[in-house]
């Protein structure tokens, strides 16, 4: 701890959760896909940063500030049996996840992009305007000259490298101002949702069978890296303006009212994004799975609220 001027915690902590409650895949012969049990070890270990500043502290001026930051590694040390275990979350646009050991919990598997493939071979490249193909080149990684599975690898997870907030209150002659950033960083998102924001199934869009070269080579996007996406971003959180109205002017209502305060307030005033993020929200998640995490469809919009208020006190 300090005291004075700064004061404020750093903690460092590393727990493991074991026996996780999972839907587990069994043998079809028992009559169904999956089961819940109790498997699995996983590690989360990091960092959690908080301080705060005494930046002006006068009679009639006061500014103080409060900075939050955090960091989690997440890694899965034990699944037993099922190690190395795939999933999907939607069986027709079957994206992989895989829980190995060793490796984060919901890392997210498939192909690697090579390159697109050139719009000469698009049966209709500029149509429909904004339209992309649903389809690429991908990586040979073990050099056989044919892809299959064993050319999938880790192509990232969904876990942020670092959260963090920074607030600051400020009051002065009866006025008070208050704002927050609040950001991360490093996390990725598996977004989905670049199938309908890019007319994927647009036939349009589709390659020439007959002159397309290479063709043992063309996967679907969706199963490869290139919808993972960053999903950093900055946001201004709040901001609020009050006025606290003086003594002199409430006492004419004959001490009825003992307080009150003006203000306007905004949440989600500014937000930015990752240049490569394409969906509506980076924080959305369209499922709850611990094994798939990071599944989104474009997210629902951020909306911006504005509030305009009076507080009174009798």
């Amino acid at each position: 701890m300090f005291d004075g001027f700064l004061s404020g915690s750093v903690d460092y902590y590393n727990r493991q959760s074991e026996d996780l409650l999972l839907n587990n895949p069994v043998s079809y012969t028992t009559g169904f896909s999956e089961a819940l049990v109790n498997l699995g070890k996983v590690e989360n270990k990091g960092f959690e940063v908080e301080l705060r500043t005494n930046n002006v502290m006068t009679k009639k001026f006061r500014w103080t500030s409060t900075f939050i930051a955090s960091r989690n590694e997440n890694t899965l040390l034990d699944f037993a049996d099922s190690d190395g275990q795939i999933q999907n979350v939607d069986s027709k646009r079957a994206a992989e996840w895989i829980n190995l050991e060793g490796n984060p919990i919901s890392s997210y598997y498939g192909w690697v992009v090579d390159r697109d493939i050139p719009l000469e071979y698009i049966n209709d490249p500029y149509h429909p305007v904004g339209a992309e193909a649903q389809d690429v080149y991908v990586k040979d990684l073990n050099g056989d000259g044919i892809i299959d599975d064993d050319d999938k690898t880790i192509l990232g997870n969904p876990y942020p490298d670092l959260v963090w907030s920074f607030g600051n209150n400020i009051s002065f002659m009866g006025f008070d101002f208050g704002f927050m950033f609040q950001g991360t960083h490093g996390a990725e998102i598996r977004n989905m949702g670049d199938q309908y924001l890019f007319n994927h199934f647009n036939s349009a869009q589709d390659f020439d069978p007959a002159t397309t070269p290479d063709q043992e080579f063309i996967k679907q996007k969706i199963f490869t890296d290139d919808i993972i996406q960053d999903a950093s971003y900055v946001a201004l959180r709040n901001i609020n303006i009050g006025y606290n109205l003086p003594s002199s002017f409430l006492a004419k209502t004959k001490n009825a009212i003992s307080k009150a305060r003006i203000y306007v307030s905004g949440q989600n005033i500014w937000y930015s994004v990752a240049d490569d993020y394409t969906g509506f929200n980076p924080e959305s998640i369209n499922n709850t799975s611990p094994t798939t995490w990071g599944y989104q469809r474009a997210g629902s919009p951020i909306q911006k609220i504005y509030t305009v208020g009076l507080n009174i006190e009798f």
